[in-house]
């Protein structure tokens, strides 16, 4: 896959098993041109507070918006839940989501028909081959990918070419004090 994968240089917990998971994608998808993020963090709105953006960190340590960017064929980021469960203190599971946003046509170029599905089966093909990540749900559409996120930004509907999903699962991760 060609594009840019922003990885942290040193991740820790459930940065740690996302960066697996985001390394794992870029690798193996069979994409070209992907812009691909870690975990975005949720910042609070400067007029309303109970509005969000999302943040994610690129390679440089610089901060970025991951919302669809034309210049790449993909963009894809991770979000994960404000909790996150143990039963043994050393092993946890959070819910985390994949949110992809696709131009279709760039991606499959030579594909005749809705794509869409196509996309999300190269995902779930990938994910398979992660044991830290379970998935558990698709969704698609900008509500259900992005729900507290403000997306005003996004000037792009989710109608063919474009494209909007996300894969909800269960995220692994340990920490060890």
């Amino acid at each position: 896959m060609t594009g840019n994968n922003n990885t942290l240089e040193n991740p820790k917990g459930s940065d740690f098993a996302i960066q697996r998971v985001q390394t794992l994608l870029f690798n193996k998808l069979p994409w070209e041109n992907v812009q691909m993020y870690g975990r975005a963090v949720k910042v609070p709105h400067p007029e309303e507070k109970t509005r969000f953006t999302p943040q994610v960190r690129k390679t440089n340590g610089d901060h970025a918006d991951p919302l669809r960017d034309d210049a790449f064929a993909a963009n894809i980021f991770f979000t994960v839940a404000d909790r996150a469960n143990t039963a043994e203190g050393v092993l946890y599971k959070v819910e985390c989501k994949i949110i992809v946003m696709l131009d279709l046509k760039k991606v499959y170029p030579n594909f005749n028909g809705l794509a869409d599905e196509k996309a999300h089966e190269d995902v779930l093909r990938v994910l398979k081959t992660q044991k830290n990540f379970a998935p558990t749900s698709i969704g698609t559409g900008l509500k259900e990918c992005f729900g507290e996120f403000d997306v005003e930004n996004i000037k792009f509907t989710d109608i063919q070419p474009n494209h909007f999903f996300c894969v909800t699962g269960q995220l692994s991760y340990n920490i060890s004090c």
